[in-house]
């Protein structure tokens, strides 16, 4: 039995989640809490006996998440109410590391944390990502998470740091996050694939954007196109799939997961760098300028039809048509 706002509600820990109903109107209808709603649980720090449950729920008529907390004390008097609620705190921290429901309470083990690494690129955007990192810094305490901040000092730093990493410390780290638009996590990208070890750390390894950038293609693509959404998704450990592709010219071969640019869109995007301090505004601003400039652009594409390449051929790691072509170092 615990108490929320003053009134006595009985709380039942389920496998789905947090149930609660009030003890003197059974025919209430019980209220849910979902641990995929959950960010994490912390005991009061002076009132033993009160515990705090962290969540995330949907804006009112939006698609965008905002933060709230529900707060639950024991009614049992003294010690006995810490040592409930300490009980709670340990079944609720356990079941949230997505580990199996236990069959006993006494059989809980202490989960061990995630560790995630967090590139931050202080020139990104507005400018703003320290900032936006301390307003999201605070549910990755929540869900026990272990974060390790490197601030980027210059561009293809991430690119540099990706390639100095040992494969030990790349297995030891669970999620990669970069806060910054689309540029910082195609430095990483570059950086994975320059190394003899790429697909094992692949194997390993998920990466994560917080938004932060000019236009974050990448985080709208996705379904996170805020800072709070994109950090929850991580925290949950949600992830999607994507696709990599090489392109090779004469120089050297870049790597790309978003989408390929040429002639007036490249354009924009380039030139319109010096112009940072505008904000998303800056690719449209350019964009009026290059199309006022009137320029041409001349160049050839050639491709295969579905005819001639045979798609089921094209495995990750077997690919008798790509892998010598593409693949070999």
């Amino acid at each position: 039995i615990f108490s929320l706002e003053s009134l006595l509600y009985n709380v039942t820990l389920t496998s789905q989640g947090l149930t609660w109903q009030r003890k003197d109107f059974v025919k209430e209808e019980k209220q849910v809490l979902l641990f995929s709603s959950i960010l994490g649980v912390k005991r009061h720090l002076e009132q033993k006996e009160l515990m705090v449950v962290f969540f995330c729920r949907f804006k009112s008529k939006s698609k965008l998440l905002e933060r709230d907390f529900l707060a639950l004390s024991s009614q049992a008097p003294g010690i006995e109410g810490e040592k409930e609620i300490g009980i709670w705190v340990r079944a609720l921290t356990y079941m949230l590391s997505l580990a199996n429901p236990p069959q006993n309470l006494d059989d809980m083990i202490d989960p061990i944390p995630r560790n995630i690494t967090v590139l931050i690129n202080p020139f990104s955007g507005k400018q703003n990502a320290k900032q936006i990192w301390l307003e999201v810094q605070f549910m990755f305490y929540l869900a026990n998470i272990r974060t390790n901040v490197i601030e980027t000092q210059y561009m293809g730093h991430a690119k540099r740091i990706l390639q100095d990493f040992t494969l030990e410390q790349i297995l030891e780290i669970d999620t990669l996050i970069c806060i910054s638009g689309d540029g910082l996590l195609n430095e990483v990208i570059q950086g994975l694939f320059l190394r003899s070890d790429w697909s094992q750390c692949l194997n390993k390894l998920k990466l994560g954007i917080i938004p932060a950038g000019s236009g974050n293609g990448l985080a709208a693509s996705v379904g996170t196109p805020c800072p709070i959404t994109a950090a929850f998704s991580i925290i949950k450990g949600k992830s999607h799939p994507l696709d990599v592709i090489a392109i090779n010219n004469n120089h050297e071969r870049q790597y790309g997961i978003l989408s390929i640019e040429w002639c007036i869109i490249s354009d924009i995007d380039f030139e319109s760098e010096k112009w940072r301090w505008m904000g998303p505004a800056r690719m449209t601003v350019m964009a009026f300028k290059k199309w006022a400039e009137h320029n041409s652009y001349f160049g050839k594409v050639r491709f295969l039809s579905a005819g001639e390449f045979d798609k089921t051929e094209c495995k990750l790691t077997k690919c008798s048509k790509c892998s010598s072509q593409y693949r070999d170092k």
